[in-house]
């Protein structure tokens, strides 16, 4: 039961954060086009800024992570559970910033944070395979990764019906906004209550 809960953790948390992910990659152009009048798409250097800090934050993340654990500041599960819910904070406060700022230069920073959130997260439980895995960390996140490409599925559908006629009301993309950090909360409780940094091969 205790193993069943650890990789529930993981999974779940991978799957939480790949849903703020997959707006990123296949809504939010739409979202600035429609409610900011603005084609973030034709903005050139504007339109890899949430995605290059993304890739920037990751190795920060870990690097920071594993100095903590290595100079005995904080345990791999409180380091690993401290990340996830900096990560699940940092993004819900640039998912609720979005619902208010109508500046576009503002608008695209808030989502850059929110996509940093994105990363640290992604940090912590792409270690957290290797945690509790050891060398069968492999399959163990391949296992986690299966069910965490179902927000790639699921959510442009519901998002896109959810504003369906409605692509240039806020309120419509408000609600998005809403579900979204519904998810990246509950990936944070989740992890805080079943995660861990404690190996669960023999």
């Amino acid at each position: 039961r205790h193993h069943t809960g650890l990789m529930f953790a993981l999974a779940f948390t991978h799957t939480c954060n790949n849903a703020g992910l997959y707006f990123l990659l296949t809504l939010l152009p739409s979202f600035f086009l429609n409610v900011l009048d603005f084609d973030i798409g034709a903005a050139g250097a504007v339109a890899i800024l949430p995605h290059l800090f993304m890739f920037l934050t990751g190795p920060v993340a870990g690097r920071t992570m594993d100095a903590l654990v290595e100079r005995r500041v904080l345990s791999v599960t409180v380091t690993r559970k401290l990340f996830i819910v900096l990560g699940a904070a940092v993004t819900v406060a640039g998912l609720l910033a979005e619902i208010f700022v109508r500046n576009v230069a503002l608008a695209v920073a808030v989502m850059t944070l929110a996509a940093v959130g994105i990363a640290i997260a992604s940090a912590s439980y792409g270690a957290n395979s290797l945690d509790i895995g050891g060398q069968r960390a492999g399959l163990i996140y391949g296992i986690s990764n299966t069910f965490a490409t179902i927000p790639g599925i699921v959510l442009p559908t519901l998002f896109s019906a959810i504003v369906d006629g409605r692509e240039r009301d806020l309120s419509a993309w408000a609600i998005v906004f809403g579900i979204l950090i519904g998810i990246h909360t509950a990936m944070a409780v989740a992890f805080v209550l079943f995660g861990s940094g404690k190996s669960i091969v023999g």
